[in-house]
């Protein structure tokens, strides 16, 4: 039975066969996937005349996957897919498919869950030959009109974008020129400012002179001390070693130099 894997594997040998005129795949166990599989095989097939799915635990989800193929198909004569479980909901997408579809001669589709009503139809859509080849002229000439008036479309879009810019860039232009006024009026502060400014810097520098020659002044004070006192410790050193050395003539000496 061909079910899961197999039924990619197959799909894939499918897609690249280029020879294979039919293919029965009735009673096996494909189900939804595997239609989904067949489904994108199926879409570029292009030697297939006639295909089986009979049997295979197909529902609605599986018949729409196939019906897509089925637009796109335009070699397959022959499509059975009886003895499933495709319901009235997915009866319409091959419905539909068959609208497009003028290839398509033969579809069977007994004992599944779809109503006589949904059957009926496919029969009828089958049976209108004529009708079909003119839908499917019709439908092939709508891409054209659809792709004018997508493009008319992404036009009016792009003008509008384009105008949306455009009112964009003049909204940073105004709000540019007023960042520049004010940038002017606070340029305009500051030289108006200048004056009082330079002022005030030349009395701190002439404050700092003055306390730079009062500095000077504190030095000089304090190196003449500490002259002074270099040269009272120099007598007092001369003194006491003189002392060690004649101690009655230095006291007299010392008197002398102290007084």
């Amino acid at each position: 039975m061909i079910a899961g894997e197999g039924t990619k594997r197959l799909a894939n040998s499918v897609k690249e066969n280029t020879s294979l005129e039919e293919l029965h795949l009735g009673v096996n166990y494909m189900g939804n996937d595997g239609a989904r599989f067949m489904s994108d095989a199926l879409a570029t097939n292009a030697s297939l005349r006639m295909i089986s799915f009979y049997g295979n635990n197909i529902g609605d989800e599986g018949a729409k996957h196939l019906a897509k193929s089925f637009q796109s198909n335009s070699t397959l004569n022959v499509v059975w897919i009886h003895e499933n479980k495709i319901g009235d909901d997915g009866a319409q997408a091959p419905a539909e498919a068959l609208e497009v579809n003028v290839t398509i001669e033969s579809m069977f589709v007994l004992g599944n869950s779809m109503s006589k009503k949904e059957e009926n139809g496919i029969k009828a859509i089958l049976a209108d030959v004529n009708g079909r080849k003119k839908r499917a002229k019709e439908e092939k000439e709508k891409p054209n009109a659809l792709v004018v008036k997508v493009e008319s479309a992404e036009k009016d879009e792009k003008l509008s974008l384009n105008e949306e810019e455009i009112e964009k860039v003049k909204a940073d232009l105004v709000e540019s020129r007023k960042k520049t006024e004010v940038a002017k009026a606070e340029v305009a502060t500051a030289a108006s400012a200048s004056p009082s400014q330079e002022e005030e810097m030349a009395a701190l520098r002439s404050e700092v002179a003055v306390k730079d020659e009062e500095i000077a002044a504190l030095k000089s004070a304090f190196k003449n001390q500490m002259t002074a006192k270099d040269e009272e410790i120099a007598k007092l050193k001369t003194v006491y070693e003189a002392f060690i050395r004649k101690p009655e003539e230095m006291m007299t000496k010392m008197t002398t130099t102290l007084a």
